[in-house]
């Protein structure tokens, strides 16, 4: 019997001026004006369309970097780490997800904007250090590159005069600085930079310039935007905490829809994290505001609903893309695998009943909740063996497996499962955003320690503070401290706390 023969995909060819919405999503623009019909129809927000003077300043980058170079440093130094960050630690950076940014559109903004150039410089030189762990010179050096970068940004200006350019600058600028602080290993001041760029997101909202003239960057408000909410969304999820401004405007809240298809990996990526945010936003609401009255608990229950829908539509629409476009290559197959892990944490948070807290760690003795840990460790163990064939520490951006590794090891039942998870974490010499695989295996450790103990139950909550350059202190709230009222919005008092060091 001969195998009926797969239908082919149909050949489109490539479209250089549509909005930057379809040219983000990879999909064909039908360049209707001021906004296209193919965003407007479909729910998402046109985010208009690039001057012709962008588009060939993009396409002139590279060009003037290769025949103009020395007008671009002042040292070899200079010429060497930039070129290191060129070949080498901007695709790292990019991980599965955002190759654009880091492999092309931050260079191409380093190029014209030297406060940009200098922090490209400074991570270029950072990650080298992180790879090869040469001390002292090039984290000296990376330090006066951010001096240098400091300066040209704190240039005079005024908050409400700044122009798109300005403002896309300054949040470009802030994406490096975390992301240089991250690679260094300086998570409390990369945490301080986290929070300053929320500010920023915050005060351009109140301008109102949500749909902005045509700017000359070449990295798109919208998409430094998202940049900046995913580290953002990976803070809320680590101190599992937030203040009474997040609450009134809670940045991770968004028009989550139900996804249909996903034409692109980055697209798929995009809509997992998002719902993976507003998962969390409302898990933290409802904790910290548990819904009393009845209709609070009905738009409890609608919220919970609209979260189930668009997790189930998500999981369709990656299983399509999958099986339509016939992945073969290794980075969007690991890809793939990392939304599939993140689906499985939604689905795991979503069980649990908003409606009973005091209820939430033993929601994790289902024998389901076990099948669903078990998977997601075979998935982390597949992503996991394809870093370490490097054997080099490194750091990324996007989602990535340190962050359910610890979920695993600090909320799976079974015994065998989460030390497995611990073991991967402690061996890892990854660092995804802010989540260092190292680190959270010491956090994880004692998180089973004290369950081993059995003298105060499950650990219902764990509160880091990071303080010091390399430093935390970590607060374990036991279902005891819980229960016996030491645990109080955003304080622990009396609960048990250890201080880690990397």
């Amino acid at each position: 019997m001969m195998e009926p023969k797969r239908a082919r995909l149909g050949f489109y060819r490539k479209v250089k001026t549509g909005c930057l919405t379809c040219k983000a999503r990879k999909v064909k623009c039908d360049e209707a004006k001021p906004h296209c019909q193919r965003c407007t129809t479909t729910g998402r927000k046109c985010n208009g369309y690039q001057s012709s003077a962008a588009a060939g300043t993009q396409k002139r980058a590279i060009t003037i970097l290769s025949s103009h170079p020395s007008g671009l440093f002042q040292s070899d130094a200079e010429r060497r780490s930039f070129s290191f960050f060129q070949t080498r630690a901007g695709k790292l950076l990019g991980g599965h997800f955002n190759q654009s940014f880091w492999s092309r559109q931050v260079m191409q903004a380093a190029i014209h904007y030297p406060a940009i150039r200098h922090l490209v410089i400074a991570l270029g030189s950072a990650y080298e250090n992180l790879e090869t762990g040469n001390p002292s010179k090039r984290s000296e050096f990376a330090f006066e590159q951010c001096n240098i970068s400091i300066k040209l940004l704190a240039a005079p200006s005024n908050d409400e005069s700044q122009t798109p350019e300005q403002i896309a600058s300054v949040l470009t600028a802030s994406v490096l600085f975390i992301y240089l602080a991250s690679v260094q290993g300086y998570i409390a001041e990369a945490v301080q930079h986290v929070q300053s760029a929320m500010k920023l997101l915050k005060n351009y909202d109140q301008q109102q310039l949500a749909s902005p003239p045509t700017s000359k960057f070449p990295i798109p408000l919208s998409q430094l935007r998202g940049l900046l909410l995913s580290i953002y969304g990976q803070l809320r999820i680590m101190i599992d905490s937030v203040d009474d401004n997040t609450e009134k405007n809670d940045m991770l809240v968004s028009n989550l829809q139900p996804a249909t298809l996903f034409l692109s990996i980055d697209e798929a990526h995009s809509h997992v994290e998002q719902l993976l945010f507003n998962t969390q936003a409302f898990m933290q609401h409802t904790f910290y505001h548990p819904p009393i009255t009845l209709k609070q608990q009905e738009s409890a229950v609608a919220r919970h609903r609209h979260l189930c829908q668009v997790l189930h539509s998500s999981r369709d629409a990656l299983d399509l893309f999958e099986s339509k476009y016939w992945v073969s290559d290794t980075a969007t197959q690991q890809g793939i695998a990392t939304l599939k892990l993140y689906h499985l944490i939604v689905s795991i948070r979503l069980r649990l009943n908003i409606f009973a807290p005091q209820d939430r760690e033993n929601s994790y003795d289902a024998e389901d909740l076990d099948r669903s840990f078990r998977e997601m460790l075979a998935l982390c163990e597949v992503l996991a063996s394809s870093e370490s064939e490097t054997a080099r520490p490194g750091c990324t951006s996007g989602l990535g497996y340190i962050m359910p590794l610890h979920m695993i090891a600090a909320r799976c039942r079974d015994p065998i499962v989460r030390k497995k998870a611990l073991n991967l974490l402690l061996a890892s010499k990854t660092t995804e955003g802010l989540w260092n695989g190292r680190v959270s295996g010491i956090i994880a450790l004692e998180t089973i320690n004290i369950e081993e103990e059995g003298k105060v139950g499950r650990v219902r909550e764990v509160k880091v503070e990071f303080r010091g350059e390399r430093g935390a202190v970590v607060k374990y709230v036991t279902m005891k401290d819980w229960e016996e009222g030491r645990a109080e919005r955003g304080r622990t008092r009396g609960v048990r706390e250890r201080c880690v060091e990397w």
